[in-house]
């Protein structure tokens, strides 16, 4: 369809046309201001509001470029009548026009670079802080966590190792010392910040009790398990290397690790990367 012969008679047609009064006109541009239309009155022409956004329709089907899509897509908002079909088609420019420009980079997301009102700021230390933790925690009482009892699917963990690729973690290059590695500064500073914690803010059982609902719902989570430590308080702890037995103190300090992580180890519960065995 030749769509310029059909917006130079529209042009044309209207452009002999006497406004009357009473009638509802717009200006319209016709070489617009984006493509290096003036404001002249050769250049301007009344027409109605219907005719006007036939006019823009028909200017982005013979350019189609950004200036009259944007054009047109602003008189499609501006007119909530259009036709379904007429609203498809639109919708599928806007998203190929906004992935183009994202590609090329003329275009950069409205987040990107900025820093949130909050960036930096703990929730308690905000105007009105303590309020809406409490609100929060109030309107989060009885639900559910959303991922609970579900795994991601092999494709949405595929997607999201793609997604990861060539980034780097954001521990790199951070050193993490065993116990055994750390010194006496360290393990002072470590201290001081654990005392600081339990004074200032105090931890979330500090001084309290589990009532006794609780105590029975513990009750009965861990009815019929056994116990993790159950048989072996009183084992030994030898070495396979050199044949030495230890106490449970004195293989936390040999080794490193964490009583819990070590006991865990001995009995099977994770891989064990020691000599140390339970007899």
């Amino acid at each position: 369809m030749d769509y310029r012969r059909i917006y130079d008679n529209l042009i044309t047609s209207r452009k002999q046309r006497v406004p009357l009064d009473g009638i509802y006109y717009e200006k319209h541009h016709i070489v617009m201001r984006s493509m290096g239309g003036t404001d002249d009155k050769y250049n301007l022409v009344h027409l109605t509001a219907r005719e006007h956004f036939i006019a823009h329709r028909l200017l982005w089907l013979i350019h189609r470029n950004k200036s009259a899509w944007y054009a047109f897509k602003f008189m499609c908002f501006l007119n909530k009548n259009m036709s379904g079909r007429l609203y498809e088609e639109m919708r599928k420019e806007f998203s190929v026009r906004l992935k183009q420009e994202y590609a090329d980079g003329t275009r950069i997301p409205y987040w990107k670079g900025r820093k949130t009102w909050n960036f930096g700021k703990k929730a308690k230390d905000l105007e009105n802080g303590e309020t809406w933790i409490h609100n929060l925690s109030v309107s989060h009482k009885g639900q559910q966590p959303w991922m609970k009892g579900k795994k991601h699917s092999v494709e949405s963990r595929r997607k999201s190792s793609e997604s990861h690729k060539g980034q780097i973690p954001w521990n790199t290059g951070k050193n993490y010392k065993h116990r055994s590695q750390r010194t006496a500064e360290h393990i002072l500073k470590l201290s001081e910040a654990a005392k600081r914690r339990t004074v200032e803010g105090g931890w979330y059982n500090r001084n309290r009790k589990h009532s006794d609902k609780s105590k029975h719902n513990m009750s009965i989570a861990h009815l019929g398990q056994i116990a993790w430590n159950k048989g072996i308080s009183n084992k030994l702890i030898v070495s396979l290397e050199t044949g030495i037995f230890y106490t449970l103190d004195e293989s936390v300090f040999l080794t490193g690790y964490s009583k819990s992580h070590l006991r865990n180890m001995l009995c099977g519960r994770v891989k064990n990367k020691t000599s140390l065995i339970y007899i």
